[in-house]
């Protein structure tokens, strides 16, 4: 009697340990598979962001020859930026530390 609750209590551990194995599989495999989504969102996000600054750079370099286009750059905020006036104050410096 006591070997037959013994060999039931090990089929259960089996099958559950089973069941939680399935469980765990397919939980990683699905997680994974959005973690690589993920990563090829960020490349691609990281090959426009590449492009996008070849451009900006590619606009100021042909604004320098035409002063349109650098207005227009400078409008949003890109380009050669205009000094701040003569009569401006400069920052403060801070002393060293002592």
């Amino acid at each position: 009697m006591r070997s037959n609750v013994f060999k039931t209590v090990l089929e259960w551990a089996l099958i559950t340990s089973l069941i939680l194995s399935v469980y765990f599989f397919i939980t990683f495999y699905f997680k994974s598979k959005q973690l690589r989504m993920f990563n090829s969102d960020m490349i691609r996000f990281q090959q426009n962001n590449t492009y996008a600054n070849l451009l900006v750079a590619d606009l100021v370099e042909y604004g320098k020859s035409h002063q349109d286009m650098l207005r227009l750059l400078e409008s949003m905020g890109v380009g050669r930026q205009t000094p701040p006036p003569a009569g401006a104050p400069a920052t403060p410096t801070k002393p060293p530390g002592k």
